[in-house]
């Protein structure tokens, strides 16, 4: 099993698009691998995930929705960014949690 430290250097990031413009989905593909719809899977550096990140949120509109994940030193082994509506991911305390209903 990998320590944590080893994560950090992995820097797998997973992005989840939701009601996406058009072209959007296109963009991302450029640089990470679709695995089903609107979930895409990669190893960017820091730099094109805060890139892609940018044009992502720049891109969505106010229904639209992201959810990106990547690999860090944290206890969990990753952090989580999220754009629009995600009321379902908390972050309490730097511990991420999924609420469930």
């Amino acid at each position: 099993m990998p320590r944590i430290t080893e994560c950090a250097e992995v820097s797998l990031t997973i992005l989840v698009l939701e009601k996406t413009p058009s072209g959007l989905k296109g963009e991302v593909s450029k640089w990470m691998l679709a695995v089903a719809p609107g979930v895409f899977v990669g190893r960017p550096s820091k730099l094109v995930r805060e890139r892609l990140w940018s044009l992502t949120i720049g891109k969505l509109g106010k229904e639209g929705r992201c959810l990106m994940l990547w690999s860090a030193p944290t206890e969990q082994g990753y952090e989580i960014r999220a754009w629009g509506n995600m009321d379902r991911v908390l972050d309490l305390e730097g511990v991420f949690l999924s609420r469930v209903r």
